[in-house]
């Protein structure tokens, strides 16, 4: 149970990176998944079947932390493969915002 919950946080803090590269933060966990949904998937192109990995997690996160259930059951599921491909989804993401809006250097001192 303690991995389903690891893997939604390294999906979750993911999504806040990615967030935050847009200008974006949110303080609920629900607003970060709706916000990434909106600011992320709608408008910045990121990929919606992917995305759905991260509300998966989010709700089994919720049935392994609440529920009374000794072990739930993913029906061939892994949480742990889903939050890397969340990751690894989210790093390319950003490595092709960051290709496509460089970032310029400030002048240095002796430039004008």
């Amino acid at each position: 149970m303690q991995a389903t919950s690891r893997a939604y946080y390294g999906a979750f803090y993911a999504a806040e990176a990615a967030l935050l590269s847009v200008g974006e933060t949110r303080s609920k966990h629900s607003g970060v998944l709706s916000a990434f949904g909106l600011k992320v998937v709608k408008e910045g192109g990121f990929d919606p079947a992917l995305a759905a990995e991260l509300r998966r997690l989010f709700e089994l996160r919720s049935l392994a932390d609440y529920m009374w259930l000794d072990e739930p059951e993913f029906h061939d599921y892994d949480p742990l493969d889903a939050a890397q491909r969340f990751v690894d989804g989210v790093e390319q993401w950003l490595g092709q915002k960051a290709h496509a809006h460089p970032i310029e250097s400030p002048p240095s001192s002796g430039e004008q």
